[in-house]
């Protein structure tokens, strides 16, 4: 038997799949194809799983067919996707063979395997579009690193998702729902979700859904099951806050800054925002070189914030340009207008003098 997919719906699905299971685990990158009510394509990273309609277009067949993600990248390598060609799927002998043009990749059934299960049944707590919830998941996670945790919350009215790490913490609030929930995703597969879901239609319906170890995501075509755990006690949302003072911030000024604290030294260097009555600067040294910036903010009181540039500068650079920067004794709040976007930061005791 055998079916056609054009190859440009291959390339998409090829990088849905590369992308979920991430290339830190080599023996995750490859796919499973079997048949239940049409072909699926099954990938995990490990904790997500993502299953796939891969196509309807074909007769039922017995058995799972592996094949490594790193073959179907090949199979498409320097093909042009302007002339949208059909790719040839054969199934015969106890074998799948993916065919376009002079390329072919053949694979044999595991007879010892079984279709990979994903629990599709959960209770949808929310919808929204998935343009929504990349921006919001993204948001909440691109500045953190491997081993960090991202905690997904809601107290019955909106689903927040923040992480913190260090001397940071990052909150993004998504949609409305009537549920009490709090589960915790680690980073690295918080990173492989958003990233694949950027190669389907940004405005298809999302919905999210949650059983007892799961958060689940239905796209059209696809489901993905993502593996919880238990979010640290000590990391709380804290929505509240009475600032002492607030400024109108133009992130354009601080991009520009960052900019160039990225280029003349270390990626990951210590700055400093520092803010008085009399002027705002951000300042960073390394070794005996050191390197400021003056910003045109002031303040009542004095204030000094500590930051790490290259996080910095992949905050803002998914904020909007229009924000407002609230102000205490021990905490320096970004957020934007609407506060769909928060960053915090602790405010330091002001030991800097720059001439």
């Amino acid at each position: 038997m055998q079916g056609w997919i054009t190859s440009s719906q291959l390339y998409t699905i090829i990088n849905i799949m590369d992308n979920l299971c991430g290339t830190i685990e080599p023996s995750n990158r490859k796919v499973y194809f079997y048949f239940d009510r049409g072909m699926k394509a099954f990938v995990s990273d490990g904790c997500s799983k993502l299953l796939l309609n891969f196509s309807r277009d074909f007769l039922p067949f017995d058995g799972v067919f592996i094949l490594p993600i790193q073959y179907l990248k090949g199979l498409l390598r320097g093909c042009s996707l302007k002339e949208d060609k059909l790719v040839n799927i054969l199934i015969e002998d106890g074998f799948i063979s993916f065919n376009f043009e002079e390329m072919s990749l053949k694979a044999p059934v595991q007879e010892s395997s079984y279709p990979p299960v994903i629990d599709t049944k959960f209770d949808v707590i929310s919808q929204s579009s998935i343009k929504k919830f990349i921006y919001s998941c993204d948001f909440a996670s691109a500045a953190f690193m491997e081993g960090d945790m991202i905690t997904v919350e809601s107290t019955g009215k909106y689903i927040y998702f923040y992480g913190c790490g260090g001397f940071f913490q990052l909150i993004a609030k998504y949609t409305q729902t009537s549920f009490d929930f709090r589960r915790a995703i680690e980073y690295t597969t918080m990173r492989h979700v958003v990233k694949a879901l950027q190669f389907f239609r940004k405005d298809s319906i999302l919905s999210i859904g949650i059983n007892e170890h799961s958060l689940l995501i239905y796209v059209p075509g696809s489901v993905i099951s993502i593996c919880t755990d238990t979010p640290d006690a000590l990391n709380t949302i804290g929505l509240e806050n009475t600032f002492e003072e607030t400024i109108e911030l133009d992130s354009s000024f601080f991009k520009k800054a960052l900019d160039k604290l990225y280029i003349s030294f270390s990626k990951g260097v210590k700055a400093y925002f520092m803010v008085n009555s009399e002027r705002s600067v951000i300042y960073t040294q390394e070794n005996d070189s050191h390197i400021s910036f003056k910003l045109p903010y002031k303040s009542r009181n004095s204030y000094l914030i500590g930051f790490n540039s290259r996080k910095m500068r992949s905050i803002l650079s998914r904020m909007p340009l229009s924000l407002i920067l609230g102000l205490t004794k021990k905490e320096a709040v970004i957020k934007d207008k609407e506060e769909v976007l928060i960053a915090k930061f602790p405010v330091q005791e002001y030991k800097l003098t720059l001439k």
